[in-house]
This record gives C-alpha cells, sequence and structure tokens, in this order.
C-alpha cells in the first residue's frame, strides 16, 4: 500500500473573496492556505486523525503559497462589478500568464 501524500487544489471562493490552495493529506483536507490583503493565513481544517508528517505538511505549505503567487487576484482586490458567481470564481482563478483554469481569457 502506497503511503498517502499531500495534494493541492485551488479554487476561486466566492464567499470570501479569495483564491485559495486547499492542501489534502491522502483524501483528508487538513489545511487551506491563501493570502488575504492583511497577509499569508493558514486555516486547518477539522481532521479525525490529525497525524501527518510535519516536514511534508510544510513542504507543502511552502508549494501552495509559491504557486498562488501566480494568481494575479488571489486577495480578491478591486474585483469587477457586476460579476456572476461564476464570473467572480473564474477572475480569481486568474493567473499572471493570462489563463485561468488552463484557458487564455
Amino acid at each position: 500500500m502506497t503511503p498517502p501524500t499531500f495534494q493541492i487544489h485551488f479554487c476561486g471562493d466566492v464567499t470570501r473573496g479569495l483564491t485559495i490552495a486547499e492542501i489534502d493529506f491522502g483524501e483528508q483536507p487538513v489545511a487551506s492556505v491563501f493570502e488575504s490583503p492583511d497577509g499569508w493565513h493558514i486555516e486547518f481544517s477539522p481532521v479525525e486523525t490529525a497525524w501527518f508528517p510535519l516536514d511534508g505538511f510544510l513542504s507543502a505549505v511552502a508549494a501552495a503559497r509559491e504557486r498562488l503567487n501566480c494568481y494575479v487576484n488571489r486577495r480578491g482586490e478591486n474585483p469587477p462589478e457586476d460579476l456572476t458567481a461564476a464570473g467572480f470564481s473564474l477572475w480569481l482563478m486568474q493567473k499572471s500568464d493570462g489563463t485561468a483554469m488552463g484557458v487564455k481569457l
């Protein structure tokens, strides 16, 4: 059996107005990393088993922060007016290369 690993998933969270990196250990979400106007944050998910390798987790957090840097609207500041929820999420997912979710905008 292969031991669980950390995976990072990104989403445009329209409720909070931020781009979020969710860190999973195996299939279990363990934390969310995001940058708001007041700085970087880590929020831990409630997990039944709070065991995971600390070194691997810290590496995943560093990777999430680095990868979030390419999302130009990650802090949700000054969004365009009159966006639908889908449009707002897409705006949050826009990268510095002009793509969002792999599609050129």
